[in-house]
């Protein structure tokens, strides 16, 4: 594997060091990639703490304190977004050693004496890079579910992802399609995605049920969850053709529900009209979050909603060309909006 930071020595030298006598805390991502890289990873180091964490600039802050207080002496990332965290890391280092695997973008090689940083090619998902690397050690056999992970992130158009999909699809002799939503992998994707969705900030459910998943027929296990979560897409999808604001640049809406939904739904209408930008928002606890999509990737979101955020305080974002998000308080909203108009209106 190629890494813009790191490399499988750095992991290698950072894997020689585990051992039974050590606490380890695994803190990935809400998403089914951050699911599924805590899968792969726990095979082999055995967490003392899970946690899972929205992008949001006090993550590595609260697992400090874990630290401490459970005398933590490794701390695994997994699809965690470290851009602009270098100094909330350095007080981690001297609690712990600490090990990243990761796919966003970074502008800071965070490699030191203490910290393995595996930032690797936007071709990897978090999921995909931990499988290659960890899988060297303990066989994690439910490669499917890495598959998976890669096709909820988009990773599919790119040729080393869509090598690796092929291999699983020719393997478990799945029903293959053009459009990977309606292959047989990809519908096995949209349960685990809707699952992960329907439980919320209740990952650690969702994670236990995904740990009882052996073969592809158990994914069967979280269908009802799914189902729901279906019904409610559906509805929501019908707003959006009705009520969508239409704009030169694509479209906004405003998307009301009581399920986490705004990624998903917008990841989902974005492969409808890929070379149209998209921008959906949704209000909750006096917080905004968008996400911005546009899937032919011909225009870089994770670029535009940094652009838009730069005069917003205390707002989390990331992502990737086609796919991003952002937190921020609602008060910023109007500022938010004004920013999104004056630089659309000049691309």
């Amino acid at each position: 594997m190629k890494f813009i930071y790191g490399s499988e020595k750095k992991f290698e030298e950072f894997a020689s060091r585990l051992n039974d006598k050590d606490k380890i805390a695994i803190v990935a991502h809400h998403d089914l990639d951050g699911l599924v890289s805590a899968l792969v990873a726990s095979k082999t180091a055995f967490p003392s703490h899970l946690g899972f964490a929205q992008y949001k600039h006090p993550f590595v802050l609260d697992v400090i304190k874990k630290s401490k207080e459970e005398q933590l002496n490794k701390v695994i990332f997994l699809d965690m977004n470290m851009d602009g965290l270098e100094n909330d890391l350095k007080p981690l280092e001297n609690i712990s050693e600490i090990l990243v695997i990761d796919h966003h973008k970074a502008k800071y090689d965070l490699n030191s004496k203490r910290t393995a940083f595996l930032l690797s090619e936007k071709s990897f998902s978090a999921a995909h890079t931990a499988y290659n690397l960890f899988n060297k050690i303990k066989t994690f056999d439910q490669d499917f579910l890495v598959a998976c992970a890669l096709i909820s992130d988009h990773q599919y158009d790119l040729p080393k992802a869509l090598g690796f999909i092929r291999k699983i699809e020719d393997k478990y002799k799945f029903k293959k399609s053009d459009n990977f939503w309606e292959s047989e992998l990809g519908k096995l994707s949209n349960v685990l995605i809707n699952s992960a969705i329907y439980f919320g900030d209740k990952e650690q459910e969702c994670f236990e049920l995904m740990k009882r998943i052996n073969s592809p027929k158990d994914i069967d296990l979280l269908k009802k969850y799914s189902d729901e979560i279906d019904l409610e897409v559906k509805r929501i999808e019908d707003d959006f053709k009705s009520n969508r604001k239409i704009h030169s640049w694509g479209y906004m809406h405003n998307l009301e529900s009581k399920f986490n939904l705004t990624s998903s739904i917008s990841t989902r209408l974005s492969d409808d009209t890929p070379d149209k930008i998209l921008i959906f928002y949704s209000e909750s606890n006096g917080l905004v979050k968008i996400s911005a999509r546009r899937s032919d990737s011909k225009f870089d979101c994770n670029d535009l909603l940094k652009e838009t955020t730069r005069d917003i305080p205390n707002c989390s974002k990331g992502g990737h060309a086609p796919a991003a998000g952002a937190t921020f308080k609602a008060e910023y909203f109007e500022q938010f909006k004004k920013n999104l108009f004056d630089i659309l209106s000049k691309s």
